[in-house]
């Protein structure tokens, strides 16, 4: 049996970098955690401000969708093996229940198809309680893959 595919240590950092770029990320807090065999997967600290409301104390879903479209478009980095600007094109998020105001959302991410401007993504994020996920939402997407512009991390 083969070992997984782990990408260099430098494809790594640099989809590290390229993630604490971004302000939206930085303020939300979104942590790369494992890349390998075409998975990414990302964490998120949950605190306050991530709140739909105070009253109802479940994370506010847009925080949810930036998760998943972050770890979706930096999945479909790792398949390229380069880090190169992709759009999302279309994202159906299936929303299963709301997550709790406090731990660790987690997301993780893998492309499945790859075409020559197109590639399609899952995702799917989560909470882990007891050792076990308990799955938040699900994401179906497409992004366009924009050849010419390299992105520098």
């Amino acid at each position: 049996m083969s070992s997984p595919a782990v990408p260099p240590p430098d494809q790594l950092l640099a989809l590290d970098r390229l993630l604490r770029l971004s302000p939206h990320n930085s303020f939300l807090g979104i942590k790369l955690e494992s890349a390998k065999d075409n998975r990414l997967s990302v964490s998120l600290p949950l605190r306050d401000e991530l709140l739909a409301s105070t009253s109802e104390g479940g994370v506010h879903s847009g925080v949810v969708s930036s998760l998943l479209d972050t770890s979706c478009s930096l999945a479909v980095m790792l398949k390229l093996g380069k880090l190169i600007r992709v759009a999302t094109l279309d994202m159906r998020i299936d929303y299963l229940r709301s997550a709790p105001a406090e731990g660790t959302l987690f997301s993780r991410a893998t492309c499945y198809r790859l075409g020559d401007q197109i590639a399609f993504v899952r995702g799917v994020a989560y909470t882990v309680k007891d050792g076990k996920e308990d799955k938040v939402a699900e994401a179906a997407s497409s992004f366009l893959v924009i050849h010419q512009q390299r992105v520098s991390a």
